[in-house]
């Protein structure tokens, strides 16, 4: 009889996420007048503990932890905005410790 294997799949079921490239808009006289967000997709998350040290890395690069989620891992670039609920996001670490997932460390952004 063969030797029956457990796995274990992850759950992302807290909710969806977008995620977006912000590229700055010029005007003629080479002035910022604002960005554009490029719509790059959507992915399930989970709602990660925030722990003390996350807190602390947050503070000593002067940001502030507002979400920590996990998402399946792709790859994932600092650069992207992300959109939870109709509020923005701006993704500062994208920790890839899990080999499954990745954990977006979020600090809420105005636009």
């Amino acid at each position: 009889m063969p030797l029956a294997i457990m796995v274990k799949h992850q759950s992302y079921n807290d909710g969806v996420l977008k995620y977006y490239k912000s590229t700055p808009q010029y005007n003629a006289s080479k002035k910022k007048i604002g960005d554009e967000k490029t719509y790059l997709g959507k992915l399930c998350y989970e709602l990660a503990t925030k722990r003390q040290q996350d807190y602390d890395f947050a503070q000593a690069n002067s940001k502030k932890l507002d979400f920590k989620v996990k998402v399946p891992k792709i790859p994932f670039d600092t650069e992207y905005l992300v959109e939870i609920n109709n509020e923005f996001f701006e993704c500062y670490l994208c920790e890839d410790s899990d080999k499954f997932s990745n954990y977006l460390y979020l600090q809420k952004v105005k636009l």
